[in-house]
């Protein structure tokens, strides 16, 4: 007599859910970096030349150099954050490197909607490693933002002085990549 067949050979094949969790991880912070790049080529595009002083005959003057800023240049960008339907503008207006660290003066400035929820980290643009806060930030920096309104404060992050995207999102930041969106970025040089 012939046996049945054996049922199991049709059964579907095991699911692996940690591979799901791990691809999605990787999709979104793929999508950040080419939102930071997109941003960080548009203000690179739309930015405005520094004038360059003119030189005027002198016999009894010579030039004198201007020191290196030890500081990157204040930059700003719009954004629209989909999340909450929220416009505004939000800038760095200094950024100062310490041993080990980097403190960012922020200022976030709401034209329409109600901006909470949000927060910074910082992406190193070589090695794509991402930094938290290391602190909660100063200041007004973190509180809700309505329109009309402007928020401003430090923020600190230990990380190593090197190029960097640091992106304002919703949520928790990057300790859970798959509970915060992006918002905007801007770019800082070490």
């Amino acid at each position: 007599m012939s046996q049945p067949p054996d049922i199991s050979q049709y059964q579907p094949p095991k699911r692996h859910g940690g591979w799901i969790a791990a691809i999605v991880a990787a999709a979104v912070i793929v999508a950040l970096v080419v939102v930071a790049r997109r941003v960080t080529s548009e203000s690179e595009i739309s930015s405005t030349p520094t004038p360059t002083p003119v030189a005027t005959p002198s016999s009894t003057s010579t030039p004198t150099p201007i020191p290196a800023s030890v500081t990157a240049i204040a930059s700003s960008v719009p954004f629209s954050s989909k999340d909450n339907s929220s416009e505004g503008t939000w800038s760095i207006d200094n950024v100062s490197w310490g041993p080990g660290n980097v403190t960012l003066t922020v200022s976030v400035e709401v034209t329409k909607g109600t901006l909470s929820d949000y927060t910074l980290f910082i992406m190193e643009n070589e090695s794509t490693n991402i930094h938290e806060p290391t602190f909660p930030p100063t200041g007004t920096f973190g509180d809700t933002v309505s329109p009309g309104q402007k928020v401003h404060g430090t923020v600190t992050f230990d990380c190593p002085r090197t190029d960097s995207t640091v992106m304002l999102t919703h949520g928790s930041g990057m300790s859970s990549p798959i509970m915060s969106s992006p918002i905007s970025a801007l770019t800082i040089k070490a």
